[in-house]
């Protein structure tokens, strides 16, 4: 698993997050193994119409042109909550299982974390870390995404750790 685009990816939705007029296109579904650059270009384009159709022509509301991105996580014993914006009306996945979610303790080794969908949280937890400290969502150059808003927006990939806000 490669991870040397992550850093870029968050750099700029903190960028987006602190008010830079900028729009974000979650692409990490859009791409392919080894390309930064997304070889389905017409749904980021599209991605970005929807923020323009907001944010310019105050026509959309926002709930329909982001996917859920954290926004804070709470731990409670060996589970932690992660809240997110954006997914008021929940997720939808493709798949029954779900993948790309990690969780770490204070050793900082991340481990494949057990997902469960409530609402519009999603509860974590590992046999492997009985205490966590931090989680991340596909912290990688690629990955087959299967979690998306209600809207059918992916989840922006993040690190606890290098939360944006």
């Amino acid at each position: 698993v490669m991870d040397k685009w992550c850093p870029i990816r968050q750099a700029q939705m903190q960028l987006h997050l602190e008010g830079i007029v900028t729009g974000i296109a979650v692409a990490l579904d859009c791409g392919e193994y080894n390309n930064i650059h997304p070889i389905h270009k017409k749904e980021v384009g599209r991605r970005l119409a929807l923020q323009a159709l907001h944010h310019v022509y105050h026509i959309l509301p926002e709930t329909k042109v982001y996917g859920p991105i954290l926004r804070e996580y709470l731990i409670k014993g060996s589970k932690m909550t992660l809240l997110f914006d954006y997914a008021e009306s929940g997720f939808h996945t493709t798949t029954d299982t779900l993948n790309g979610f990690e969780l770490a303790d204070e050793s900082g080794i991340f481990h494949t974390a057990q997902v469960e969908i409530q609402g519009s949280t999603v509860v974590l937890t590992c046999p492997e870390v009985s205490l966590p400290t931090q989680a991340r969502y596909f912290w990688t150059d690629y990955a087959d995404v299967t979690l998306f808003g209600a809207n059918g927006l992916p989840v922006a990939p993040f690190h606890t750790h290098l939360q944006y806000k």
